[in-house]
């Protein structure tokens, strides 16, 4: 599946970053497409987005998150600092529309792709990182909460069919 390239060109990314690792040599177009399968970055591991069209997909869109909040902040993304993932961290659980637990296992999770997809060091495995997510994730809860299919549900949906609407075995 293809990204919008507007929404790629709407993130803006800073020229100069504090707080984070220096030597970093990408390019911010090289930032931007780093899960499209034209990415520079990529181009000696063919097999590096070799994965579900859906887990593509997931991983565009949590990177493009991260990417926004590194440029409304001024961090630049590659090569991420623990203390950048840290503030990622804090601000995806400190929104009035908080992130679930799962939701930001999944960013770190392309936080850590990323990294190692451009051969550089993990930052979610820093201790400050990890303690900042169980610290902030304590107390939530891990998933929605699931109801099992019942009889009940399975008797509903049965006296509710109607067989005029089953294409079943009939030849229509």
């Amino acid at each position: 599946m293809e990204v919008d390239p507007t929404e790629s060109q709407t993130l803006i990314l800073p020229a100069t970053v504090e707080w984070l690792a220096r030597g970093a040599a990408f390019t911010p177009e090289e930032i931007l497409c780093l899960f499209e399968g034209h990415s520079p970055l990529l181009r000696d591991n063919p097999y590096a987005l070799g994965v579900p069209a859906n887990t593509l997909r997931a991983l565009r869109s949590d990177w493009r998150t991260f990417l926004r909040f590194c440029g409304e902040n001024g961090f630049l993304p590659l090569p991420a600092s623990p203390a950048v993932v840290t503030r990622f961290i804090e601000e995806a659980y400190g929104r009035s529309n908080a992130r679930s637990v799962s939701t930001v296992e999944r960013y770190l999770a392309t936080l850590s792709r990323a990294h190692t997809l451009s051969n550089l060091p993990d930052p979610t495995r820093a201790a400050q990182v990890k303690g900042a997510f169980r610290h902030l994730s304590r107390g939530r809860p891990d998933k929605q909460a699931r109801c099992a299919l019942r009889w009940s549900h399975i008797a509903y949906a049965l006296e509710h069919l109607q067989s005029d609407n089953l294409a079943w075995g009939s030849a229509r």
